[in-house]
């Protein structure tokens, strides 16, 4: 639809872009909150200091950090060979698809909204120029400057046809998340289970000490 039909309604047209906008960004609340109760039950503290630490945190990337890294404290680490656990393959492909729409909620929330319609030209030779009028579009993008950092692999541009597909992706995180936080809660190893395992993965000089020690107190019961 262009602004030369005559049922084209720009006003209209904007409100519904920009209340997509709104809608977009306020998705992520669902998923911060499941990345703050990740790292409330990671810490193992009292919940007041994990809001202290959680959103002292200045943004979604850097909290997304924090989550990840408390999380892995909490997985069964892995030694050389060994294939991660099912939940840790989980959490990965869960982050890799938070990472990837971040990209998208950063040019959202921080970049400016242009607006208009284009041109298409079409040569034919040995035939006159056929000029065309696209669809009116609104869009956000990264400005100038900001695309001479050269980050290719970033997100410059977001069309306002792309938005419901980042919405629709947002809503069904939140789902996935929901569902893994009960899963992790529930089968998560405990602090001391963690450390029984890296005294049996460790390397050879730390299980060799353990086994001296088991020693010991083998000794010491016997004698006592």
């Amino acid at each position: 639809m262009t602004p030369c039909d005559d049922d084209f309604d720009q006003a209209k047209f904007e409100q519904g872009f920009y209340a997509m906008v709104g809608r977009c960004l306020t998705a992520w609340a669902p998923i911060e909150r499941h990345l703050f109760t990740l790292c409330d039950f990671a810490l193992g503290s009292d919940i007041r200091r994990t809001a202290i630490v959680f959103y002292r945190t200045p943004n979604i990337e850097a909290r997304l950090t924090l989550a990840d890294e408390l999380l892995q404290s909490r997985f069964p680490p892995t030694t050389s060979g060994q294939h991660k656990s099912p939940i840790q393959k989980q959490w990965t492909h869960i982050l890799k698809r938070v990472r990837q729409q971040l990209k998208t909620r950063n040019v959202i929330a921080h970049q400016p909204v242009l607006m208009g319609i284009g041109m298409s030209i079409t040569e034919i030779p040995g035939q006159s120029k056929q000029i065309r009028s696209l669809p009116f579009q609104m869009g956000v993008f990264r400005t100038p400057e900001e695309q001479l950092r050269d980050r290719s692999h970033d997100v410059y541009k977001v069309h306002d046809h792309e938005l419901p597909a980042h919405l629709a992706e947002l809503e069904e995180l939140a789902t996935t998340l929901t569902a893994f936080v009960d899963e992790f809660i529930e089968n998560a190893p405990t602090p001391a289970e963690i450390a029984d395992t890296l005294i049996e993965t460790s390397p050879d000089g730390v299980t060799r000490a353990i086994v001296l020690r088991g020693h010991r107190n083998r000794k010491r019961d016997q004698g006592g």
